[in-house]
C-alpha cells in the first residue's frame, strides 16, 4: 500500500489527545497537514543504484537497509541480501531452516558492532553474523514466565537495547509495548504508557539517536509520534491530515480494520497515512507518509516544529516506501515503472538536496 501526504504545522496550537483507554489525556503537539506546500524535486537518475537482478537476488518490498563494509545490506522480508555499492548481488545471508547458522521467524535486523544481527522471535534467539555472512555467535533471550517478549530489537547505546513486544492475545492480557533490555538480554524492565493492541507487526517501530538519549516509538498506522522519558512512552506530537485524515471512527479501531480501511481504492485518495521510518537527525525530526499511491518525504525542526516536505518526481521511477539516513546521504527505495519485475533501485543522493529545493 503506497499513500502520500502534506504537512503544514501552526506551532502554537495543541490538542487534548487520549489515543486509546490505555493512557491519560496529555497535551501534546498538533502538526497541521497540507499536502498543497510540497516540494518537488526531480529526480536524478543517474544517482540511482539498480539493484542486480537475478534468480537469487529477487527482493520484495525493503524493510531495512544497513551498510557495513562497504556494502549494503538489504532486510527484505525474511531475508538479508549483501549488494555491492554498485548494485551487484553478493550472497544471502544464512536463511530458514533448523541449522545452527538458521532462523525459523526472522522478526527484525539491526547491527551491533559490526555485526548484522537476525532476531528469530520463534525460539528467542538473536544469531549474529559478520559483513562475509558467516556465523559469529547465538545469543538466547531469557523471557520469565508470563513476561513480554521481543519482537523488535535495536541497540540502545553499546550495553543496552530498546525493545517493541510482541502481542500475547486475551482481552485481559496487559502487554506493555516497549522494554529496555540489558546487554546480554537477561533481564527487562517493562516502559509504561502504552500497551500493545494486536499482532499486527511492523518492521520498523523504533529509534534510538547515536548518543541513546532520544527513543522515537510509533505504531502501526497510527499518525502519532512517541518518545520516552525515564519509564514512559508518551505522545510527543499528533499528526492532523485535516480533510484527509482517517476517519475518527476508524483511527480509534485496531491496526487490522485501519489497515483494510486505508487498503480500500476508494479511500487511498481520500485518507493519508502511513508515517513510518521517523529518525533524528541535528535538529530535524525526518519521516516518510503517503497518499494517492505517492510517497513523500517530511522533515520537521524540533526547536521550532515547522515543517518541510518533499517529493522526488521522474517520469519512469516512482519512489517506494522506504527511507534511511545514511551520514550525509538519503537513501530512498524506487521502482521503475518500466520494468516493475527488476528489483527496486536505491536513489542515494545528499541531504543537501532538500535545502537546495525549499
Amino acid at each position: 500500500m503506497r499513500l502520500y501526504y502534506y504537512l503544514s504545522i501552526t506551532v502554537s496550537m495543541t490538542l487534548l489527545a487520549s489515543c486509546t483507554s490505555q493512557e491519560k489525556n496529555v497535551e501534546i503537539k498538533r502538526l497541521g497537514i497540507d499536502i498543497n506546500t510540497a516540494h518537488a524535486i526531480p529526480m536524478d537518475t543517474n544517482k540511482i543504484v539498480s539493484l542486480e537482478t537475478n534468480n537469487n537476488s529477487l527482493l520484495y518490498d525493503i524493510s531495512g537497509l544497513y551498510e557495513l563494509d562497504n556494502k549494503y545490506f538489504i532486510w527484505s522480508r525474511g531475508m538479508v541480501k549483501a549488494f555491492n555499492k554498485s548494485g551487484k548481488y553478493l550472497y544471502q545471508i544464512s536463511g530458514k531452516g533448523q541449522g545452527a547458522n538458521e532462523y525459523t521467524d526472522m522478526s527484525c535486523v539491526y547491527t551491533k558492532d559490526g555485526n548484522i544481527c537476525i532476531y528469530d522471535w520463534n525460539v528467542k534467539t538473536v544469531l549474529s553474523f559478520n559483513s562475509q555472512g558467516q556465523l559469529q555467535n547465538r545469543q538466547r533471550i531469557t523471557v520469565e514466565p508470563h513476561a513480554p517478549s521481543p519482537v523488535g530489537i535495536i541497540p540502545l547505546g553499546k550495553d543496552r537495547y530498546v525493545c517493541v513486544n510482541g502481542y500475547r492475545g486475551g482481552d485481559n492480557v496487559r502487554t506493555p509495548s516497549v522494554s529496555i533490555w540489558n546487554s546480554d538480554f537477561t533481564a527487562q524492565d517493562t516502559l509504561g504508557g502504552r500497551l500493545v493492541e494486536s499482532g499486527f507487526r511492523l518492521s520498523d517501530w523504533l529509534y534510538a539517536s547515536a548518543d541513546s538519549k532520544r527513543i522515537l516509538y510509533w505504531e502501526p498506522l497510527k499518525d502519532t509520534l512517541f518518545t520516552v522519558a525515564g519509564q514512559t512512552v508518551y505522545p510527543m506530537c499528533a499528526i492532523d491530515f485535516g480533510d484527509h485524515a482517517v476517519p475518527a471512527d476508524v483511527a480509534k479501531k485496531d491496526a487490522y480494520a485501519r489497515s483494510m480501511y486505508l487498503g480500500k481504492k476508494k479511500n487511498i485518495k481520500k485518507s493519508a497515512s502511513m508515517c513510518r521510518f521517523y529518525q533524528i537527525d541535528g535538529d530535524y525530526i525526518y519521516f516518510i507518509f503517503s497518499w494517492a499511491g505517492r510517497i513523500c518525504l517530511c522533515r520537521f525542526s524540533q526547536k521550532t516544529f515547522h515543517p518541510e516536505i518533499f517529493e522526488f518526481k521522474d517520469e519512469r521511477y516512482k519512489v517506494l516506501p522506504f527511507f534511511k539516513i545514511i551520514g550525509n546521504q538519503l537513501v530512498m527505495a524506487v521502482e521503475d515503472k518500466e520494468d516493475m519485475e527488476k528489483n527496486c533501485g536505491l536513489l542515494v543522493v545528499d541531504k543537501k538536496i532538500l535545502d537546495k529545493n525549499k
